[in-house]
């Protein structure tokens, strides 16, 4: 076990006095700062989610609360910094496939996060309610995905919890654009506050090294997941099929028999689910790589053809000219020297004088 974070601090160090009846008193219509309470949006193990609508912009957004009645002390004080952390993270990030958080105020004593508020289902729900999902918008789902982990990479910011249920689903004009949330156990670069041989995530998308180690651990978990979302969409059911809770490391390879079943799933995409379900060392190393074993293998690009007006066509079309010319100009030569060729070398025929004889082969002159 790794140190813990807070040893270091007063073992004697009053706790934060928190509310615990923050769910009682946001009921619709309470007033919060500058937002005016909707309704509850959602419940979870370590928040409730409530839609809130901000009172002079009229703009709606998601007000996540940490759960006031979770943890005391130390662990109270833990689970508001990762909160926290969690805020400051997605204010960092600016991509339309992640959720973005805008501020952090105090409800009732306990911090909650302004989100953005998709009007959409979870990917768990929207696959449960849409399968089987055709392989053009598995593509597309997938695309937005591979963007939006790419970009919370290169923040150098690492997920670790990505699953259907922290995908949110939104529909533009009928098209489904996932948005990623719930960094709440992210892990951020320099950055984190996770003790080792705590196991935090969702096993049936942890790769063993994640469930082994959670701290030690690199954007290939993230790689992991993603495949395991994929085996998911594309199947309809789980990869591995276990209790949230369960510290048995998984078989991250499984599962390419299954997918053979979907007769329609191009050799590119099976080729790149198995690839990010490998073990660790074999696994495709990051999304990018990932995103490029999903489109499979790309043609040769073509040399751009000269448009009228560039220098490039003008130098083009006088060199075809020329070339043209000279063609035509070796072509007449050449026609020329075969006719001489074949007419070859004449001798003038002497001219005939009147009344002599012929001359006779063998006879004097």
């Amino acid at each position: 076990m790794g140190e813990d974070p807070d040893a270091t601090r007063d073992a004697d160090e009053e706790p934060t006095i928190l509310s615990t009846n923050a769910q009682d008193l946001l009921m619709p219509g309470a007033i919060l700062h500058d937002f005016q309470v909707e309704a509850l949006l959602g419940r979870g193990t370590m928040a409730e989610v409530y839609l809130v609508q901000h009172q002079l912009l009229r703009s709606r957004y998601a007000l996540k609360v940490l759960r006031p009645d979770l943890g005391a002390g130390r662990g109270r004080r833990q689970l508001v910094r990762r909160f926290l952390q969690e805020g400051s993270l997605q204010s960092q990030l600016r991509h339309p496939n992640l959720l973005r958080s805008h501020n952090i105020i105090d409800v009732y004593g306990t911090p909650g996060i302004v989100l953005d508020y998709i009007d959409g289902p979870t990917l768990e729900a929207f696959i449960q309610t849409h399968h089987p999902i055709s392989i053009e918008r598995i593509d597309l789902i997938a695309r937005a995905i591979f963007r939006g982990v790419q970009a919370a990479h290169a923040a150098g910011i690492i997920h670790r919890d990505l699953k259907p249920a922290n995908i949110l689903i939104s529909l533009v004009d009928g098209v489904p654009v996932p948005v990623i949330a719930d960094f709440g156990i992210a892990k951020a670069a320099a950055w984190d506050q996770t003790r080792t041989g705590m196991c935090l995530g969702t096993p049936a998308y942890m790769p063993p090294e994640q469930i082994a180690d959670a701290k030690n651990v690199d954007c290939r978990v993230d790689v992991h997941a993603i495949g395991a979302i994929l085996f998911e969409l594309v199947l309809g059911q789980r990869l591995v099929d276990t209790e949230e809770d369960s510290p048995e490391p998984l078989a991250p390879a499984r599962g390419a028999d299954q997918l053979e079943t979907r007769r329609d799933l191009p050799e590119r995409m099976k080729a790149a689910i198995v690839g990010a379900l490998h073990p660790r060392e074999h696994r495709i190393a990051d999304v990018r790589s990932l995103a490029e074993r999903w489109d499979g293998p790309q043609p040769r690009p073509r040399a751009p053809r000269a448009q009228p007006g560039d220098p490039w066509h003008t130098l083009v079309t006088v060199a075809s000219g020329f070339a043209a010319t000279l063609f035509v100009v070796m072509v007449c030569s050449t026609l020329a020297a075969i006719a001489v060729t074949l007419s070859g070398p004449t001798r003038a025929a002497e001219p005939h004088q009147p009344g002599a004889e012929p001359h006779q082969p063998g006879a004097e002159p």
